[in-house]
């Protein structure tokens, strides 16, 4: 008899995906204002970058997001970007 694994917690069933689209948002209605064509394009690099990285890793178990999550802020940190 085969044992019933439970389902993997992914970064789509966790509330930090929600905190990811509200701060693209805020960053979209603050970049978009610009009259400058520079600010619509890098948005759109943006954009388009938050979209393929929301599809990783909704696809990706949610510890090795955290985990990967973890590391970028320490070095952040280290570097004095934060």
């Amino acid at each position: 008899m085969q044992q019933n694994k439970p389902p993997e917690i992914t970064f789509k069933d966790n509330p930090a995906r929600d905190n990811v689209l509200a701060s693209a948002q805020y960053l979209r209605v603050f970049l978009t204002q610009r009259k400058h064509r520079l600010y619509h394009d890098a948005w759109a690099t943006i954009e388009t970058y938050i979209a393929v990285s929301m599809r990783v890793m909704d696809k990706t178990d949610f510890a090795a997001v955290r985990d990967a999550a973890i590391t970028e802020e320490i070095k952040a940190h280290l570097d004095g970007r934060v």
